[in-house]
């Protein structure tokens, strides 16, 4: 299994304040599978971090392993930071977002969709969410990933509880990345698959 994408692909624990304290580690990841970054955006995975999926690619098609990927939350920040989702912000983030599906199209992939991380206490941030959540269901065209493409509903494992998120409101803590690594053992999506 590989893990690409931002703090969440990244194991960053909320509780602990730390990268590589997370799920991808307690499924026994390493360095060459556990590649998220946090704090990168689409845009970076699109442009910059190019060499890295095109090594994930050339790892992951032959050996038929999963790619677990957690994108768009930081773009989707700084874009309602202001206040207003413009359709310029919205149409970079979303052309980004299809440019790295399409880069890892011939690879088995599972979407993380984001959870709600003030538990639905704020309206407004609760809409954002949900407009986040049905824009990275609605970009990918399932046709288009013959090894599959499925998404990873962190509201199914995380949200809503208490203890499952840090401090920081954004990132699963120790107890969430606990569960969400349960969940994806569960379903057959481990190191050793």
């Amino acid at each position: 299994m590989f893990a690409i994408g931002d703090s969440i692909a990244a194991g960053y624990n909320g509780e602990t304040r730390k990268d590589k304290d997370g799920w991808p580690q307690q499924l026994g990841l390493d360095d060459n599978h556990a590649l998220g970054i946090s704090g990168s955006t689409a845009e970076e995975w699109a442009t910059i971090y190019v060499p890295i999926l095109k090594k994930v690619v050339r790892s992951a098609v032959p050996s038929g392993e999963p790619i677990v990927i957690s994108l768009v939350g930081n773009d989707f920040i700084a874009a309602v930071g202001d206040g207003i989702l413009s359709g310029g912000e919205s149409t970079r983030m979303v052309e980004a977002y299809k440019s790295v599906l399409h880069r890892l199209r011939l690879c088995r992939c599972y979407i993380i969709l984001y959870t709600d991380p003030t538990y639905g206490a704020d309206p407004e941030i609760a809409c954002q969410v949900r407009l986040l959540r049905q824009l990275l269901m609605a970009v990918p065209d399932r046709r288009a990933f013959p090894a599959g493409l499925s998404w990873y509903d962190l509201d199914s494992i995380i949200g809503f509880e208490p203890g499952m998120m840090g401090d920081d409101k954004l990132h699963p803590s120790t107890k969430g990345h606990e569960a969400i690594a349960r969940h994806m053992a569960f379903m057959g999506m481990t190191a050793t698959f």
